[in-house]
């Protein structure tokens, strides 16, 4: 099958049909789009990657917002991580500690406390 045969005086030739090619040791035309890994399950090279392509979808965990509502989520292929903001402490999942306020802001507390005390 696959293969278009004639016959000679003495033996016979055949060629593989569009999309085939001689494989193995009796010279079998076989799918050429068929990888090794894949010749076992009958899937073609096509095939393989439209599955390989569904399978490894990676799902984004971070929608659901696992984390602690002091940390960030990183999606990653397969799983996801958590890292407590700046400020925070702990594993992602559960965050300790106090944000710290900015120099900025605490300069300027400074001075509007003071501009109160002098008036």
């Amino acid at each position: 099958p696959n293969a278009e045969c004639q016959n000679l005086v003495g033996g016979y030739n055949c060629v593989c049909q569009p999309g085939y090619e001689r494989r193995g040791k009796k010279g079998h035309c076989k799918d050429a789009l068929l990888e090794p890994a894949a010749q076992n399950f009958g899937i073609s090279a096509a095939k393989a990657k439209i599955l390989d392509f569904f399978f490894s979808l990676d799902i984004n965990e971070c929608k659901e917002m696992p984390c602690h509502k002091a940390a960030m989520c990183y999606n990653l292929p397969g799983t996801f991580t958590c890292t407590c903001i700046e400020g925070y402490s702990g594993d992602g999942f559960d965050c300790q500690g106090q944000k710290f306020v900015s120099s900025t802001f605490y300069q300027n507390f400074i001075k509007f406390y003071q501009i109160c005390i002098k008036n």
